[in-house]
C-alpha cells in the first residue's frame, strides 16, 4: 500500500458486525494466498463482497489476482496509520 503505508507501520482499525464499506475505504483482510493484507476498496457488491486494489499499481498484487473478497474475510476498516519509527 505504498506510498500511503510503509513497511512496519501500525494501523488502528475498527470492525463490527454488518459494517458497511464503500469505495476508497482501506481495510485489513485475510486472503487465502497472501494472508493478512491491507488494500483499498474499489468496488462493493452485496453478493460478491469487496474488490480490492493496492495504492502502488506498479508493484501491488493486481485486482484480478486478488479477486473478490468475501465480507467475512475482513478483519477491520483502517481508521488511523501510525508511522514506524
Amino acid at each position: 500500500m505504498s506510498p500511503c503505508f510503509q513497511h512496519n507501520d501500525y494501523v488502528i482499525g475498527w470492525h463490527k458486525a454488518h459494517m458497511r464499506y464503500q469505495c476508497g475505504d482501506v481495510i485489513v483482510t485475510e486472503h487465502p494466498v497472501y494472508k493478512t493484507i491491507i488494500k483499498r476498496v474499489i468496488d462493493v457488491s452485496e453478493h460478491k463482497g469487496l474488490l480490492l486494489r493496492g495504492d502502488n499499481t506498479l508493484l501491488s498484487t493486481t485486482t484480478t489476482t486478488l479477486g473478490w473478497q468475501p465480507l467475512t474475510s475482513v478483519i477491520s476498516k483502517v481508521l488511523i496509520r501510525v508511522p514506524a519509527k
